[in-house]
C-alpha cells in the first residue's frame, strides 16, 4: 500500500477500524462469559435435581439424561442424525451487524461525504484505493472476528469440563472457518451494496432489508429449486446450519454452499473493482449510482421477495396449496416498488411529456 495513501487512511479510518475491531472481540469475550455461566447454571447440582424434581419426580433418571445428553456442548437432534444444536455455544449477532455495517458505509460515506473527490485527485489508480480499503477496514474487522471465535472456543473449553466438550479440535476449527465465511460474505455484499448506492434514505433501507431478509432468502432459495425439482412441499432442506451460518457447529457442512459462497463473495469483490474504476461523482444522489445495473437490480429484486418471503422457513414448509400465487403477488409488488424507484426519473420524464400532450391537444 502507498505510504501516503496509508496515512490518509489512517488519519480518516484507524479510529474506527480499531473500535470496531475491539467491539467484536468484546462481543465474542462476553458471549463465551454468558455461555460458560449459563453451562454452570444449567448443571449445577442443585437446578438439575429442581428440574428433574418437577417434571417427573425422578431426579435419578432425568439427572442420568441431563448429564448424558443436555449438559453436553452440542446435543444431537436424532439418533445418528449427525445434525446438532447447542445451548451453550451461542453467539451474538451484533457481530455480523457490525460486519454488515462495515462493508457498507467502506465506500457509502466517503461518497456521501465527498471524500471521493479528494481520494481521486490524488493521482492514485482507483484500483489501489479499492483494494486498499479492503485491506485497511475489511481485513482488520474479518480477522477480528475470527480472533474473537478463537478465544471464545479457548474459553468454553477452559470452563467446561472436557467430557462435555464434545467437539473436536479438528470439528473446531472447521466450525470456526465456516462461519467466518459466512462473515466475510456478508461484508463483500455490504460493501457491493453500499458501493452502487447513491441515495441516503434508498441506501440505508437497501441494506437494512437485505440485513432482515438474507437469513430467509438462503433457506428460501434451497425451497425454490427443491419445489422446483420435485413439486413437493414437505422436503425439508438441509439444515442452514450446514450450509450458511455466522454460528459454529458440529454439523458436518455442505462444502458446496460454502465454495458458491465463496465464488460470490471474490465475484463481488473483483465486479466491485471494475465499477469502482468507472464510478462518477455525477450520479451522487441516484438510487444506483451505475445506468447498467439498474435492470439487472429490478430482476434480483423481483425474484429475491419471493424467494425470501414466501419459498422461506414455515411460510413454505407442509403448505397443501402452490406457492406459486403467493409468488406472482409478491413479485409483482415487487416488481411495481422497484421499478418505480429505480426508474423514477423516467417515468416522471414520460408522465410530463404525457401531460404536455394533454395539454397541447387541449
Amino acid at each position: 500500500m502507498n505510504k501516503q495513501l496509508l496515512e490518509i487512511f489512517k488519519k480518516r479510518y484507524a479510529l474506527f477500524v480499531l473500535f470496531g475491531c475491539l467491539a467484536i472481540i468484546g462481543i465474542f469475550l462476553n458471549d463465551s462469559r454468558n455461555n460458560s455461566n449459563r453451562w454452570q447454571e444449567y448443571n449445577h447440582p442443585n437446578t438439575t435435581n429442581t428440574i428433574a424434581s418437577e417434571a417427573t419426580g425422578s431426579t435419578e433418571l432425568l439427572t442420568q439424561y441431563n448429564m448424558e445428553n443436555q449438559s453436553m456442548v452440542f446435543v444431537e437432534t436424532g439418533p445418528n442424525s449427525n445434525v446438532y444444536y447447542s445451548f451453550y455455544f451461542n453467539e451474538n449477532f451484533l457481530a455480523a451487524i457490525i460486519i454488515l455495517a462495515a462493508g457498507f458505509l467502506m465506500f457509502f460515506v466517503d461518497l456521501k461525504t465527498g471524500f471521493n473527490s479528494f481520494l481521486f485527485s490524488l493521482g492514485f489508480p482507483r484500483k489501489h484505493i479499492y483494494f486498499a480499503k479492503y485491506l485497511f477496514i475489511g481485513l482488520p474487522l474479518l480477522l477480528s472476528v475470527l480472533v474473537g471465535k478463537l478465544l471464545m472456543s479457548l474459553i468454553l473449553f477452559f470452563t467446561i469440563p472436557t467430557e462435555f466438550m464434545n467437539l473436536s479440535i479438528p470439528e473446531l476449527l472447521l466450525g470456526i472457518g465456516t462461519s467466518w465465511l459466512t462473515y466475510v460474505f456478508y461484508f463483500a455484499c455490504g460493501a457491493f451494496i453500499g458501493l452502487v448506492s447513491g441515495n441516503t434514505i434508498l441506501g440505508l433501507l437497501t441494506i437494512f432489508g437485505f440485513g432482515l431478509s438474507i437469513n430467509f432468502s438462503i433457506p428460501g432459495f434451497v425451497h425454490a429449486v427443491q419445489y422446483a425439482l420435485y413439486h413437493d412441499t414437505e422436503r425439508y432442506p438441509p439444515l442452514m446450519s450446514n450450509l450458511f451460518s455466522i454460528f459454529i457447529t458440529k454439523s458436518v457442512p455442505l462444502w458446496q454452499g460454502y465454495a458458491v459462497f465463496i465464488l460470490l463473495s471474490v465475484v463481488l469483490i473483483i465486479f466491485g473493482n471494475t465499477l469502482y474504476n468507472r464510478l462518477s461523482l455525477e450520479k451522487n444522489g441516484n438510487y444506483l449510482l451505475f445506468d447498467n445495473l439498474r435492470l439487472p437490480t429490478l430482476v434480483l429484486i423481483t425474484f429475491y421477495v419471493p424467494i425470501a418471503f414466501v419459498f422461506s422457513g414455515s411460510n413454505f414448509i407442509g403448505i397443501d396449496k402452490s406457492p406459486f400465487p403467493s409468488s406472482f403477488l409478491f413479485s409483482l409488488l415487487a416488481f411495481i416498488i422497484a421499478g418505480g424507484v429505480i426508474f423514477s426519473k423516467e417515468i416522471i420524464r414520460l408522465q410530463t411529456k404525457l401531460t404536455n400532450n394533454l395539454l397541447n391537444k387541449a
